[in-house]
């Protein structure tokens, strides 16, 4: 190395010793007379160094939000919608309302007369033209020797201890009652003595119609063939 180059190296390592002794000079110099501006300076450092500080108050903010909004639903008032029923059926035109009070009268025959109370219903289905109910059906007979038949309901019915299912299909074009093991598919002009009952009952059930199957037909129009 040259000596030009030593004395140019010289100067460069004088150079830095002075810019460092001038910077520790200056450091000090503030550190004593305005330590206040290096906390400041510090401060600042250290919320840039930490950008999520500046948004924790909006999270917790939202949180809080959450928390409202949870506690606003659990204690929203409850539906006021009926209790859905473990069959659900969609709105029919027939009404399917019992009526356990009324008392249904068949056909009397062999000093015997027949009576039936529709007690509960119970929609099974719907179809395009039709519904199908389970009803309960509690029977009864009076016993009228000689063939005396009463004249109105009579005040001795004797009533089963139970009631039996039946399975009404409420249909314009196919009316149909199952009961005693027995289907029958009515045909309201035409009606044997032994399915009166059982006409009685359909329109009981699917009408909540009581003062018997003709009059029924007629008031609720059933044309059948």
């Amino acid at each position: 190395m040259t000596k030009g180059q030593n004395n140019y190296l010289i100067s460069l390592i004088v150079i830095a010793v002075m810019v460092i002794i001038g910077m520790l000079g200056g450091y000090f110099y503030i550190q004593k007379h305005h330590s206040s501006w290096l906390v400041r300076e510090e401060a600042n450092v250290a919320t840039a160094s930490t950008p999520a500080a500046e948004t924790a108050p909006l999270a917790a903010s939202n949180t809080s939000d959450n928390i409202n909004a949870s506690e606003t639903i659990n204690h929203a008032p409850a539906s006021t919608t009926e209790p859905i029923a473990q069959t659900t059926v969609q709105k029919t035109t027939f009404p399917l309302k019992p009526n356990p009070t009324a008392v249904l009268v068949g056909m009397c025959r062999m000093d015997m007369c027949p009576y039936a109370k529709v007690t509960d219903l119970q929609a099974l289905g719907n179809t395009n033209d039709s519904t199908t109910v389970r009803a309960k059906i509690l029977s009864g007979t009076s016993e009228h020797p000689g063939g005396d038949y009463p004249v109105g309901i009579p005040n001795n019915i004797a009533w089963d201890n139970s009631s039996d299912d039946a399975i009404v299909v409420c249909s314009f074009k196919n009316p149909t009652v199952t009961w005693h093991d027995q289907t029958t598919v009515l045909n309201f002009n035409e009606v044997a003595s032994a399915w009166e009952m059982d006409a009685n009952v359909y329109f009981a059930v699917c009408h909540n119609f009581y003062d018997g199957y003709a009059e029924g037909a007629t008031k609720f129009y059933y044309f059948n063939s």
